[in-house]
């Protein structure tokens, strides 16, 4: 399932709240994946640990470019608006293609476990 993306508004406020939406969603991968760490067998436990907190670090970065875009002026909001979307967008699709990674293994081992 592909992470919700960050809707691009020119309202700062919208703005702000399409960030905390996905940073909600990041939230919530990253509590399933803690709960599925017991299915993680011990040979692939440190990558799995590895790519949990990649997605954590970068759930760390929406946050930072929230507070940034909270404290931003509204006369700098159009100077902050494109380089902070370039690189939330960017910060998407990173823990996006990570989070599919480790939960196509999950699909695949179950599916190897029932076979």
């Amino acid at each position: 399932m592909k992470l919700q993306t960050i809707k691009e508004s020119k309202n700062k406020n919208e703005y702000e709240e399409s960030i905390k939406n996905f940073a909600d969603a990041l939230d919530q991968r990253l509590t399933f994946l803690k709960e599925e760490k017991s299915k993680v067998e011990k040979s692939a436990m440190e990558s799995y640990e590895s790519k949990v907190q990649y997605i954590t670090s970068k759930r760390n970065e929406v946050e930072t470019r929230l507070e940034e875009i909270k404290s931003t002026s509204q006369a700098k909001w159009n100077e902050t608006y494109s380089a902070v979307h370039q690189e939330l967008t960017k910060i998407s699709s990173e823990a996006d293609e990570v989070y599919v990674g480790l939960t196509n293994g999950f699909d695949y081992l179950f599916k190897k476990m029932k076979s």
